[in-house]
C-alpha cells in the first residue's frame, strides 16, 4: 500500500459499498498473538467481508479461524510447515505426506496458495501427486505463479479447478487476457494488483477493459500475509473499493462477491 494510492482513495471518497468475498487471506503464525482470531473477525466485520478464503503457515492458523466460523471461512491447505519450505516444497516427499494427512480430515476445499517459480516445478513427481489429489477430491488449486506455470498445470490437468493468485502479480494486462482466454475455466484473484489497475486518478483503461471482459472470472483479494498488512487491512480494502466504484455495477458486484459466492 503506497501513501499516494491511499490518499487517492481518501480524497475521492467514492467507494464501492457492496459486500465482499475476500479470496486471498492468510493467518500466519506471527499474527496469532499480535492480531488474534477475535481481531481478524472484527476486521472482516468492519470492512464488509462476508466470507473469506484462508490459507496459512502453518495450517493451524486456518483451522483456528474455521473453527470459530466454519460457514464464513473457506479453508485452503497451504503446503508449507514454515516459510523455508516455500523454496522447494514441490519436490519434498515429507511435505506431500503431511498434505495428504491434513487433507484426509475432509476440512479443506482447496490446496494453496502455493508458489511455483518455473514451469519445470509442475512436472516433479510430488507436484503431479498434488494434482492427482486435487482431482480425486474435487479440490481447488490456488497458484502463485506466472502464465507459463499456469499453462503447464493445464497441460497436465486440463480440467483443473485453478485460481491464479494475484492474476500473475507482474504480468501486464495483455498477458493476463491471453492466459485467461487460453484457459476458459481459469479464475484469477486481484490481490496486489491495485497499482496496475489504477493509473493516475482512475482506472487504467487497458485493465478496465480486461476486468469488464472477464468480469465473471476475477475475484477480489487483500493478501494480509504480514502483521503490518493486517494493520493496514482497511486501507487495502478501501483502495480496492475505490477502483470497484469506477466499474459498471454488475461487473463490480461479480468481482467483489458474486463470482466467489457462485464457486464456493
Amino acid at each position: 500500500m503506497t501513501t499516494t494510492t491511499k490518499t487517492m482513495a481518501e480524497q475521492v471518497g467514492e467507494l464501492y459499498r457492496g459486500a465482499v468475498f475476500d479470496t486471498h487471506i492468510h493467518f500466519l503464525r506471527d499474527a496469532w498473538d499480535e492480531i488474534g482470531t477475535r481481531s481478524v473477525f472484527e476486521k472482516l466485520d468492519a470492512n464488509g467481508i462476508e466470507r473469506a478464503l484462508v490459507s496459512s503457515i502453518p495450517d493451524d492458523g486456518t483451522l483456528m479461524l474455521h473453527e470459530v466460523d466454519p460457514r464464513r471461512i473457506v479453508p485452503f491447505y497451504m503446503p508449507y510447515r514454515t516459510l523455508a519450505d516455500m523454496d522447494d516444497w514441490y519436490e519434498d516427499d515429507d511435505i506431500l505426506a503431511l498434505m495428504e494427512e491434513r487433507l484426509d480430515r475432509g476440512i479443506h476445499v482447496g490446496i494453496g496458495e502455493f508458489h511455483l517459480y518455473d514451469a519445470s516445478n509442475v512436472f516433479t513427481p510430488q507436484f503431479r501427486r498434488l494434482l492427482d489429489l486435487a482431482d480425486e477430491r474435487g479440490l481447488f488449486l490456488h497458484s502463485h505463479s506466472g502464465s507459463a506455470e499456469i499453462n503447464a498445470i493445464y497441460r497436465l490437468k486440463p480440467d483443473a479447478k485453478l485460481i491464479w493468485a494475484h492474476a500473475g502479480l507482474v504480468e501486464p494486462a495483455w498477458q493476463v487476457a491471453e492466459t485467461m482466454e487460453r484457459h476458459p475455466q481459469l479464475l484469477a484473484d486481484l490481490s496486489f494488483r491495485e497499482s496496475s489497475i489504477l493509473s493516475g486518478r482512475g482506472l487504467d483503461p487497458e485493465w478496465r477493459a480486461l476486468l469488464i471482459r472477464f468480469a465473471d472470472r476475477f475475484l477480489l483479494g487483500s493478501d494480509p500475509y504480514t502483521v503490518p498488512r493486517w494493520r493496514a487491512f482497511k486501507d487495502i480494502l478501501d483502495v480496492n473499493r475505490y477502483w470497484l466504484a469506477q466499474m459498471p455495477v454488475e461487473a463490480a458486484d461479480a468481482i467483489a462477491r458474486g463470482n466467489a459466492q457462485r464457486v464456493f
